[in-house]
């Protein structure tokens, strides 16, 4: 699996997408409409969550092809800096995206 850190989502393929959503509810103003929408609503139904806590949402694609939509609680807006975006980068590949075996593995 590989990772890149894209600043505008302009004609990306992606498998997921990390999105932190603040403290007060709204994810970065940058997303597209849709994307930011469902990223608030999937930080809504999750309720309250400690810093850097991941929620994954799978969302169907017009090919057919599922694609995950990770929010990351994210804290203070006016906190979020380089730092802390790399560090919801780090934590939540680490935890989201490792195989884990299941059944008879």
């Amino acid at each position: 699996m590989q990772f890149k850190s894209v600043p505008r989502l302009d004609d990306e393929a992606l498998d997921a997408l990390i999105v932190p959503v603040y403290k007060d509810g709204t994810a970065p103003a940058q997303l597209d409409p849709e994307t930011r929408q469902l990223a608030e609503w999937v930080a809504r139904e999750s309720g309250p969550q400690k810093m850097f806590t991941a929620t994954t949402h799978i969302r169907p694609a017009e090919d057919g092809v599922a694609s995950r939509l990770v929010v990351v609680a994210a804290g203070q807006r006016d906190e979020f800096d380089v730092e802390r975006a790399r560090n919801v980068d780090r934590l939540v590949v680490g935890d989201a995206f490792v195989p884990h075996r299941g059944g008879q593995g």
